[in-house]
Formats: C-alpha cells, structure tokens, sequence
C-alpha cells in the first residue's frame, strides 16, 4: 500500500517538501482548490522531484457552487441532474476532463461520479456508461470513482450491488471516497468500518487497482484488504470527506482553526495545549514519536522548553502528520495476509495500552481522540476476518 497526497488549501509546498524528501510520490489534485494551469505549473514541478499526479474530477454535487469548482466548467451547474448524466451529457463530460488530465499531464484519468445516496439501477447505469465512454482512450490507466454515502456503507446489500457490477466496468482501478457517519472525522461504528473494508477487498478481488481518498490514521486499516494506496492531506476536510466542501462557505461557517500533535504510536492527535499537559505531568516521553517516525518536524516539543513555548505551527504539524502516516504505510506492507491482520491488532492494541497511559495523567486528544476507536477498529478486523480471512489468505499473492 501507498500513501498518496490528497491536495487540498494551501498544501503546494508540503507536497514538494514531502516528494522531494521521499524520492517518489503521487497527489490527487483538487479543482477546488487550484486552476487547470496551476495544475499545468504544479504537476511539472512534482515531475522534477520524482512525483506524479492524479486530478480528482470532483463530480459528486454537480450543482456546487464554489468558486473553484465553477472556474473548471467542466459541466453546466446550472443544468438538470438528468440532462448531465443523459449519453450526451456524459459524452461531453468525460471529453472535457480527459482534455483537462491531458493538459496537466496526470498519470492516471480518475473518472467522474456522483454522490451516491443509495444504489439504483440507473446509478449503476450511469457508472457503466462513464466506463464505456472513457473506454476509447487507453493511453494511461482510467479509475471509475464509487463515491458512497454512509448509508451504503452500512448496507452490505447495496455495497454487494457495487461489487457485483463494478467487475464489468471497463476500468483499470477504482477511487473509493466514503461519506462518515454525522459527518465524523473518525468513525466509531465497527459495522461501517467492517464493510468498508470487506468492499474494498471485493474490488481488489477484481485484481485492479483500489485507492481510498479523503483518509484519516484510522483507514491504516485498510492495508487488510490489500489495497493499493490511501489518500490523506492537511486539513480535516481532505482527511474525511463532506460533500458540502464543494459549496461556497457561508460567511459565519469559517472556524477557528487549532495545531494539532500526531502521535503514530497511539493514532491520536493532540491540541499543543494537552502536550503542554503531558510536559507537566511528566509524561510528555510517551507522545515522543518512536525512532521510526522521527523525520525533525516536531523535535522542538520534546526539549527541555515547555511546548507551547516552542512556536510549533501548522506547517511542522502538517508535515510530520503526513510524514508519519508515510512511514506506518510503508511498515503495513508485510508479505502475508496473517502476518498484515497480526501486527494491525498488535499495534492497536500497544496503542490503545499507552493511550491509556497518557489518558490517567489527563492528556486527551479531544475531537480526535482515538480511545473509542481502538476497539472499533479489532472489531471491524475480527469481523472482516472471521468472514472473508480463508478467501483472503488464498487470494493475497495473486492480487
């Protein structure tokens, strides 16, 4: 499994500073957030530096109304839902973000979807048919994007229906984003994580390629099901996915934005005042980073000054989040399906035991705290494996 960068406000130079440092890399690129010549300029730079880039189409609404989906025009939003999924309405759709990926120069074409609610017929019609219009380029591999609802992902029927007709899809790979349940950055339903990753091993079944976007600490899960790479960025809103992203803000909707401390060996992250905590409580030794994860970004904490004394911004937490997350990608992929289930419950396990550790001396990590989603986590594992664990240690090699 890879970890892919997914690009979102103001992260031009963290992915430059990360490819540069790591050789090689891939982002998936945001309409949202960047024009197509910026794009042009952005995917050139990454080029020099070993990277690459995906453009994801950002079709989920397509009656979105922010100022950077609009500047693309790759689609009328001003046209019926009907008119833009019509065959020609399809036709010019895929045209225009071919054109697009062509003129960036993206190393795959991710194709466009909508937001799906609950699967139809005519939903999986209207995937099909993007498919088959896509089908006349085979000039770099094409990914059909399943953007599903919480509601599908808690419906092992309509994830089945997916599954069932994703296989005749004439695609190379699939680009999986999953709405969370009551819009959570981390979700603390076993089911949905369970069937998310019993989906995700459906579609690497197909032995295509599967890539999972707007991802948090907690998809590192997903490496069960042997997939091929997950996305994550900056923001939480690139870490979990909201379709109301794509709308233009309103004004009072802008929140105070907080620093936030990655700790890999617990999954949890933590607002600089709780580090404060741990530094006073004589405890700030178990957020230090294990040898493995410690790339510089936040040795200032662990000094001898208290760290909100330290200066350490957002940018240093940017980079050491995504720095880590690099890192425990590259330490998920072992040779066997027993040995991957093994050391992701051994690992969630130590870090539920020094999360528990940290949580006794009075250090939380708040909104994104992991306590309740450790045991969410083995669960969904235990489950994933008690159903499909034979099928998936028979199939591991070949996919």
């Amino acid at each position: 499994m890879e970890l892919f960068l997914q690009f979102g406000f103001g992260m031009k130079q963290h992915c430059k500073t990360l490819i540069s440092e790591w050789g090689q890399g891939s982002v998936i690129l945001s309409p949202r957030d960047m024009s197509s010549d910026a794009m042009c300029k952005f995917t050139k730079e990454l080029g020099k530096i070993g990277g690459t880039s995906l453009l994801d189409p950002q079709f989920y609404n397509p009656h979105a109304n922010h100022p950077g989906i609009l500047l693309h025009a790759n689609w009328d939003p001003e046209a019926a839902t009907e008119e833009v999924c019509s065959e020609e309405g399809v036709m010019d759709l895929v045209l225009n973000l071919k054109k697009e990926n062509d003129s960036i120069g993206t190393k795959a074409f991710i194709l466009p979807a909508l937001f799906c609610k609950s699967v139809s017929q005519e939903y999986l019609d209207c995937q099909g048919m993007v498919a088959d219009v896509s089908a006349r380029w085979d000039d770099k591999p094409r990914y059909a994007s399943i953007c599903i609802s919480n509601d599908v992902v808690k419906s092992v029927e309509q994830l089945a229906m997916i599954a069932d007709t994703a296989g005749q899809w004439d695609v190379d790979g699939y680009y999986v984003v999953a709405e969370h349940p009551m819009k959570s950055y981390l979700v603390d339903d076993p089911t949905w994580m369970a069937n998310l990753l019993q989906f995700c091993f459906e579609l690497k079944s197909l032995k295509r390629t599967v890539i999972v976007g707007y991802t948090s600490p907690q998809m590192l899960l997903l490496s069960c099901a042997k997939i091929d790479a997950i996305a994550t960025g900056t923001w939480q809103n690139v870490r979990s996915f909201n379709i109301g992203k794509f709308d233009e803000p309103e004004p009072d909707s802008i929140t105070r934005k907080k620093t936030w401390y990655y700790s890999p060996d617990t999954y949890g992250e933590y607002p600089i005042p709780f580090v404060q905590v741990a530094y006073k409580m004589g405890v700030i030794s178990k957020l230090k980073p294990s040898r493995d994860f410690r790339h510089g970004y936040a040795d200032r904490l662990f000094g001898d000054i208290p760290p909100e004394a330290v200066g350490f911004g957002d940018r240093d937490a940017f980079l050491h989040y995504l720095s880590c997350m690099h890192k425990q990608v590259e330490l998920a992929s072992v040779s066997s399906f027993r040995d991957r289930v093994a050391l992701a419950e051994t690992q969630l396990n130590q870090a539920k035991a020094l999360n528990a550790e940290l949580k006794a001396k009075g250090v939380s990590g708040q909104a994104r705290d992991f306590t309740d989603i450790y045991d969410v986590n083995i669960a969904a594992l235990k489950t994933f494996v008690h159903g499909t664990g034979f099928i998936a240690e028979q199939m591991w090699d070949q996919l």
